[in-house]
């Protein structure tokens, strides 16, 4: 329980940065589309970070390029949920927010499983 509260924490701080950056892409004139795919790959850095030093820190035993590669991985699989929620979200007419919050609690889900299960799992020397 408290490795999923630590997991949300990050996420939390991630959702923030992201929906920051996204909405200041979109200001200057970027599109939907391509502001949120820019924020979402801001945020997946944040939560690599984030994870890797608070939330999985015990586990951090492994190569870090490995495991920020599995990351990467594990963010896209887990962005392309999310983003894709996003976007039939806002193709029925939901607000962006809506839309980009629903899209965040998606992936949010798939991806503590997967950090947990494959991306910080400690490996046996």
């Amino acid at each position: 329980m408290i490795k999923l509260m630590k997991f949300l924490i990050v996420g939390g701080t991630a959702f923030v940065a992201d929906y920051i950056f996204f909405n200041t892409l979109l200001a200057g004139g970027l599109g939907l589309t391509i502001s949120r795919v820019i924020a979402f790959w801001f945020a997946l850095q944040i939560t690599w970070l984030g994870n890797s030093f608070f939330t999985f820190r015990q586990n951090n035993t492994t190569n870090s390029l490995r495991r920020w590669v599995k990351h990467c991985v594990t963010g896209h699989f887990t962005g392309c949920i999310n983003i894709g929620a996003f976007l039939v979200a806002v193709d029925l007419n939901a607000n962006h927010d809506i839309a980009f919050i629903g899209g965040i609690l998606i992936g949010t889900a798939v991806n503590f499983f997967c950090a947990d299960r494959w991306v910080f799992t400690q490996t046996k020397a």
